[in-house]
Protein backbone atom coordinates (compact mmCIF):
# COMPACT_ATOMS: atom_id res chain seq x y z
CA UNK A 1 0.00 0.00 0.00
CA UNK A 2 1.14 3.16 -0.97
CA UNK A 3 1.39 5.77 1.99
CA UNK A 4 1.88 8.93 -0.80
CA UNK A 5 -1.24 11.82 0.63
CA UNK A 6 -2.90 13.96 -2.34
CA UNK A 7 -4.02 17.18 -1.15
CA UNK A 8 -7.31 17.90 -3.09
CA UNK A 9 -8.86 21.27 -3.56
CA UNK A 10 -12.07 20.95 -4.24
CA UNK A 11 -12.54 24.24 -5.27
CA UNK A 12 -10.53 24.14 -8.14
CA UNK A 13 -11.90 20.64 -9.19
CA UNK A 14 -13.34 21.08 -12.57
CA UNK A 15 -16.75 18.50 -11.84
CA UNK A 16 -17.35 20.66 -8.73
CA UNK A 17 -16.73 24.04 -10.38
CA UNK A 18 -19.33 22.55 -13.70
CA UNK A 19 -22.20 21.59 -11.03
CA UNK A 20 -21.82 25.34 -9.05
CA UNK A 21 -21.94 27.04 -12.22
CA UNK A 22 -25.29 24.81 -13.17
CA UNK A 23 -26.17 25.85 -9.69
CA UNK A 24 -25.30 29.37 -10.29
CA UNK A 25 -27.01 29.72 -13.58
CA UNK A 26 -30.43 28.91 -12.53
CA UNK A 27 -31.08 31.30 -9.75
CA UNK A 28 -31.59 33.89 -12.27
CA UNK A 29 -33.86 36.32 -10.79
CA UNK A 30 -35.09 34.03 -7.34
CA UNK A 31 -32.51 35.42 -5.24
CA UNK A 32 -33.65 39.42 -5.05
CA UNK A 33 -35.13 39.69 -1.60
CA UNK A 34 -38.23 41.44 -3.20
CA UNK A 35 -39.42 38.06 -5.27
CA UNK A 36 -42.76 36.34 -4.96
CA UNK A 37 -43.64 33.12 -5.68
CA UNK A 38 -46.99 33.58 -7.95
CA UNK A 39 -48.66 31.20 -10.09
CA UNK A 40 -46.44 32.64 -13.34
CA UNK A 41 -43.12 31.81 -10.84
CA UNK A 42 -43.83 28.69 -9.69
CA UNK A 43 -43.08 26.48 -12.38
CA UNK A 44 -39.16 28.28 -13.13
CA UNK A 45 -39.13 28.13 -8.94
CA UNK A 46 -39.53 24.32 -9.35
CA UNK A 47 -37.05 23.83 -11.97
CA UNK A 48 -34.47 25.95 -9.96
CA UNK A 49 -34.95 23.81 -7.02
CA UNK A 50 -34.40 20.75 -9.20
CA UNK A 51 -31.45 22.19 -10.71
CA UNK A 52 -30.04 23.00 -7.03
CA UNK A 53 -31.00 19.37 -5.74
CA UNK A 54 -29.06 18.23 -8.81
CA UNK A 55 -25.98 20.53 -8.70
CA UNK A 56 -25.94 19.58 -4.88
CA UNK A 57 -26.20 15.96 -5.56
CA UNK A 58 -23.40 15.85 -8.21
CA UNK A 59 -21.09 17.77 -6.08
CA UNK A 60 -21.29 15.41 -3.12
CA UNK A 61 -21.09 12.29 -5.42
CA UNK A 62 -17.83 13.63 -6.77
CA UNK A 63 -16.66 14.44 -3.09
CA UNK A 64 -17.12 10.79 -2.66
CA UNK A 65 -15.06 10.25 -5.67
CA UNK A 66 -12.13 12.09 -3.55
CA UNK A 67 -13.17 10.69 -0.09
CA UNK A 68 -14.35 7.11 -0.10
CA UNK A 69 -10.88 5.65 -1.39
CA UNK A 70 -9.17 7.74 1.50
CA UNK A 71 -11.64 6.51 3.84
CA UNK A 72 -11.22 3.28 2.93
CA UNK A 73 -7.18 3.59 3.09
CA UNK A 74 -7.77 4.53 6.85
CA UNK A 75 -9.65 1.85 7.54
CA UNK A 76 -7.37 -0.25 5.95
CA UNK A 77 -4.35 1.41 8.14
CA UNK A 78 -6.25 1.18 11.25
CA UNK A 79 -7.15 -2.72 10.46
CA UNK A 80 -3.39 -3.29 10.45
CA UNK A 81 -2.61 -1.19 13.56
CA UNK A 82 -4.96 -3.51 15.28
CA UNK A 83 -3.45 -6.44 13.80
CA UNK A 84 -0.27 -5.10 14.47
CA UNK A 85 -0.91 -4.35 18.84
CA UNK A 86 -3.71 -6.90 19.69
CA UNK A 87 -0.99 -8.91 21.41
CA UNK A 88 0.82 -5.86 22.26
CA UNK A 89 -2.14 -4.68 24.13
CA UNK A 90 -2.98 -8.17 26.05
CA UNK A 91 1.07 -8.29 26.88
CA UNK A 92 0.64 -4.80 28.66
CA UNK A 93 -2.84 -6.20 30.20
CA UNK A 94 -1.12 -9.00 31.93
CA UNK A 95 1.83 -6.93 32.93
CA UNK A 96 -0.04 -4.22 34.44
CA UNK A 97 -1.87 -6.29 36.27
CA UNK A 98 0.81 -8.39 37.52
CA UNK A 99 2.57 -5.00 38.55
CA UNK A 100 -0.70 -4.00 40.25
CA UNK A 101 -0.27 -7.23 42.75
CA UNK A 102 3.23 -6.70 43.38
CA UNK A 103 2.67 -2.96 44.27
CA UNK A 104 -0.53 -4.32 46.62
CA UNK A 105 1.51 -6.72 48.23
CA UNK A 106 4.24 -4.05 49.13
CA UNK A 107 1.58 -2.10 50.58
CA UNK A 108 -0.12 -4.70 52.57
CA UNK A 109 3.61 -5.91 53.67
CA UNK A 110 4.12 -2.06 54.37
CA UNK A 111 0.61 -1.50 56.48
CA UNK A 112 1.47 -4.76 58.30
CA UNK A 113 4.47 -3.45 59.56
CA UNK A 114 3.42 -0.19 60.36
CA UNK A 115 0.72 -1.82 62.22
CA UNK A 116 3.33 -3.92 64.11
CA UNK A 117 5.65 -1.19 65.43
CA UNK A 118 2.59 1.00 66.51
CA UNK A 119 1.64 -2.26 68.44
CA UNK A 120 4.59 -2.19 69.95
CA UNK A 121 4.69 1.39 70.80
CA UNK A 122 1.79 0.99 72.38
CA UNK A 123 2.65 -1.62 74.32
CA UNK A 124 6.21 0.43 75.77
CA UNK A 125 3.73 3.02 76.91
CA UNK A 126 1.52 1.12 78.51
CA UNK A 127 4.29 -0.38 80.21
CA UNK A 128 5.60 2.85 81.18
CA UNK A 129 2.20 3.88 82.17
CA UNK A 130 1.98 1.00 84.65
CA UNK A 131 5.74 1.18 85.85
CA UNK A 132 4.41 5.29 86.76
CA UNK A 133 1.05 4.12 88.18
CA UNK A 134 2.73 1.61 90.74
CA UNK A 135 5.11 4.54 91.20
CA UNK A 136 2.37 7.21 92.00
CA UNK A 137 0.49 4.81 94.59
CA UNK A 138 3.59 4.19 96.32
CA UNK A 139 4.70 7.63 96.35
CA UNK A 140 1.46 9.13 96.47
CA UNK A 141 2.92 11.66 93.71
CA UNK A 142 0.74 14.23 91.52
CA UNK A 143 3.49 14.42 88.90
CA UNK A 144 3.96 10.74 88.29
CA UNK A 145 -0.03 11.00 88.14
CA UNK A 146 0.59 14.11 85.44
CA UNK A 147 2.97 11.50 83.48
CA UNK A 148 0.67 9.00 83.69
CA UNK A 149 -2.17 10.81 81.91
CA UNK A 150 0.60 12.36 79.37
CA UNK A 151 1.22 8.86 77.85
CA UNK A 152 -2.11 7.87 77.59
CA UNK A 153 -2.82 10.90 75.36
CA UNK A 154 0.01 9.36 73.49
CA UNK A 155 -1.11 5.98 73.19
CA UNK A 156 -4.59 7.33 72.09
CA UNK A 157 -2.83 9.11 69.13
CA UNK A 158 -1.02 6.13 68.20
CA UNK A 159 -4.32 4.25 67.91
CA UNK A 160 -6.10 6.65 66.09
CA UNK A 161 -3.34 7.19 63.63
CA UNK A 162 -3.74 6.25 60.06
CA UNK A 163 -1.61 2.98 58.47
CA UNK A 164 0.70 4.23 56.56
CA UNK A 165 0.24 4.33 52.76
CA UNK A 166 3.37 2.52 50.11
CA UNK A 167 4.31 5.84 47.91
CA UNK A 168 3.68 4.28 44.61
CA UNK A 169 1.74 7.50 42.93
CA UNK A 170 4.53 9.06 41.67
CA UNK A 171 6.14 9.24 38.61
CA UNK A 172 10.11 8.05 37.93
CA UNK A 173 8.73 5.07 40.63
CA UNK A 174 10.44 1.64 39.58
CA UNK A 175 11.93 3.55 36.07
CA UNK A 176 8.18 4.70 35.28
CA UNK A 177 5.68 1.81 36.51
CA UNK A 178 3.41 3.22 38.98
CA UNK A 179 -0.11 3.24 40.42
CA UNK A 180 -2.38 5.99 40.28
CA UNK A 181 -5.81 6.43 42.11
CA UNK A 182 -8.77 6.95 39.59
CA UNK A 183 -12.05 7.38 39.25
CA UNK A 184 -14.48 4.49 38.26
CA UNK A 185 -18.34 3.99 37.99
CA UNK A 186 -20.90 1.22 36.52
CA UNK A 187 -24.30 1.17 35.82
CA UNK A 188 -26.41 0.45 39.31
CA UNK A 189 -29.85 1.44 39.00
CA UNK A 190 -30.89 3.13 35.98
CA UNK A 191 -34.42 4.13 37.14
CA UNK A 192 -31.91 6.02 39.85
CA UNK A 193 -30.00 8.21 37.35
CA UNK A 194 -31.09 12.18 37.12
CA UNK A 195 -32.59 12.85 34.04
CA UNK A 196 -29.97 14.82 32.93
CA UNK A 197 -27.86 12.03 32.44
CA UNK A 198 -29.98 10.49 30.36
CA UNK A 199 -29.52 11.07 26.26
CA UNK A 200 -32.47 10.61 24.23
CA UNK A 201 -31.91 8.29 21.43
CA UNK A 202 -33.33 10.59 18.48
CA UNK A 203 -32.59 8.01 16.09
CA UNK A 204 -35.00 5.67 17.23
CA UNK A 205 -37.63 8.45 18.02
CA UNK A 206 -37.76 9.43 14.55
CA UNK A 207 -38.00 5.69 13.04
CA UNK A 208 -40.60 4.99 15.14
CA UNK A 209 -43.15 8.43 14.08
CA UNK A 210 -41.97 7.86 10.78
CA UNK A 211 -43.59 4.16 11.16
CA UNK A 212 -46.63 5.62 12.19
CA UNK A 213 -46.13 5.61 16.10
CA UNK A 214 -48.67 8.16 17.63
CA UNK A 215 -47.92 8.55 20.83
CA UNK A 216 -44.76 8.44 23.05
CA UNK A 217 -45.03 9.72 26.74
CA UNK A 218 -43.02 12.74 26.88
CA UNK A 219 -42.94 13.71 23.22
CA UNK A 220 -45.17 15.51 21.18
CA UNK A 221 -46.31 14.47 17.28
CA UNK A 222 -47.60 16.39 14.61
CA UNK A 223 -47.76 16.53 11.07
CA UNK A 224 -46.22 19.41 9.51
CA UNK A 225 -45.91 20.27 5.61
CA UNK A 226 -42.25 20.87 4.69
CA UNK A 227 -41.74 21.94 0.74
CA UNK A 228 -39.72 19.35 -1.14
CA UNK A 229 -38.07 19.12 -5.07
CA UNK A 230 -38.23 15.95 -6.92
Amino acid sequence: MSNQITIVEVEKDTQIQKSYKTYLDSLGEFTAPEFMVTAETIEPVSDTLRAIKLSMKEIEERRKEITNPLDEAKKAAMLQQNKLIAPMQQIEKQLKMKVGDYLNEKQRLQEEEDRRLREAEIAKKEAAKAEIMEQAEMNESDLALEDAIKIDEEIEELKEAPITKVATGHRGTFSGVYQKTVKKWRLVDIKLVPAEFLILDEKQVGALVRAGRKEIPGIRIWDEKITVSK
